[in-house]
């Protein structure tokens, strides 16, 4: 699967994630290699697990940390989050989840994100 077949909002959510103040730039760049991409899903959330090309670049110090802070709401105030997880210095995997007993459609829902949006260790 190529990352341009996941769901708008997912890959929407991936280049906010990005966008975010103090994330490193080199990110972008990985997401830029990513040759595949590995999604699956269950009733409560979704992963999408990202396979580098060779010539990613990894990040200084081979970094672990997520970045966090974004949700998807529908009207009723509920939805999913999403975070994106570094793992060794690279893009590893974003992951979707709801408290809800299961996944809301996407049709339903906009981006909403926190003032906090960014990098947790």
């Amino acid at each position: 699967m190529k990352l341009s077949d996941i769901p708008d909002l997912e890959h929407t959510a991936i280049k906010y994630l990005l966008e975010a103040e103090g994330v490193p730039e080199e990110l972008s760049a990985q997401l830029g290699r990513v040759i595949a991409i590995v999604r699956s899903e269950s009733r409560v959330g979704v992963y999408v697990d990202f396979i580098l090309g060779s010539d990613a670049i990894p990040l200084s110090g081979e970094a672990d940390f997520e970045i966090e802070g974004l949700s998807a709401t529908g009207a009723d105030g509920f939805g999913v989050e999403f975070i994106l997880f570094v793992r060794g210095g690279f893009l590893s995997f974003l992951e979707v989840y709801t408290v809800l007993a299961e996944l809301p459609g996407y049709a339903s829902l906009t981006l909403t994100s926190s003032f906090e949006v960014g990098i947790r260790y």
